[in-house]
Parts: C-alpha cells; structure tokens; sequence
C-alpha cells in the first residue's frame, strides 16, 4: 500500500527536522571550539603572568601606562593604526580571530557591532571601555592579553 500525501509530507519533514539537528549539533561544535581556543590563550597568559616577579610587573606597568598616555594624545588615525596593530599582534599570539573577540565583547554586552574582521572605532572604544568599566590598567582600547584574561574570567563566570 502506498503512503498518503500528508504520511510523505511528515516524513519529509521528520528527515528535514533531523538534518536541521546535526547542522545544529554542527555549528555549536565549532562555537565550543573558538571558545575553548579563547579561554586556553587566557589560560596560558595567566600561567605566564605566574612566573614574573612584582618588580617586573610593576616595570611593564609604568611602560604600558606611559605608552597609553602617548597614545591618547596622537591623532585619531594614528591612534588607531597602533592600537589595530597592537591589537592584531596580541590575537595572532593567542590565534584567535578579531571575530572571536567582538562576539566575546558582545557576549559580555560590552560591543554592539557588526561582528567581522574590521578593526573600528567603535571597536577600539568598545575596548576601551571594558577596560575602564572592569579597571583594567591601562585603558588604551588595545586588545592586550589582560583585556583576554578578564573577559575570559567573565564569561566563564557567565556559563556556571
């Protein structure tokens, strides 16, 4: 006996419902990846962080916070180029996309924009004011590696 219509059309659907599943199951995996590549570079930075002494970490302060200072007082475009490079440069050390980093930012509700592979403005102020927001010294709106450690900390607290 051949199935009716409305049998094929559920049938169809019940295939359709379990391709849309595994596409889910999919995506979430490569989501779970990015984020376990993004707390293992937060993961390293702290276990490095362990083996300098107060007086070289004091020493990098004062240098970084001195390097803010100038920052600041550049023009917007050449503020911008140091901070995009200074950013990209820590995210290759951590092997993540800047993709990564906006949906993280988002996640934390610290970024609202488009989350692609521009380095902006609005993406260095967004930075820049997760760190002033969350007192991560200095506030340069570069994307270094306590910037990482932090948001890594907050959305793990987020996920328990």
């Amino acid at each position: 006996m051949l199935p009716s219509i409305s049998q094929l059309k559920y049938r169809d659907l019940e295939v359709s419902f379990k391709k849309i599943e595994k596409e889910i199951h999919e995506v979430k995996k490569k989501v779970y990846g990015i984020e376990e590549s993004f707390f293992r570079g937060a993961d390293l930075w702290t276990e490095q962080e362990k083996l300098l002494s107060e007086w070289e970490r004091a020493d990098r302060q004062r240098e970084n916070d001195a390097n803010a200072k100038e920052l600041w007082e550049l023009p917007e475009a050449e503020r911008l180029s140091r901070q995009e490079t200074a950013t990209r440069n820590v995210l290759f050390q951590l092997g993540l996309p800047i993709t990564s980093v906006k949906n993280a930012l988002q996640r934390a509700g610290a970024y609202d924009g488009p989350l692609d592979v521009s380095f902006t403005a609005d993406f260095a102020d967004s930075v820049a004011a997760f760190q002033k927001q969350n007192g991560i010294s200095p506030v340069d709106g570069i994307y270094g590696h306590d910037t990482h450690r932090f948001l890594a900390s907050k959305l793990r607290e987020q996920q328990e």
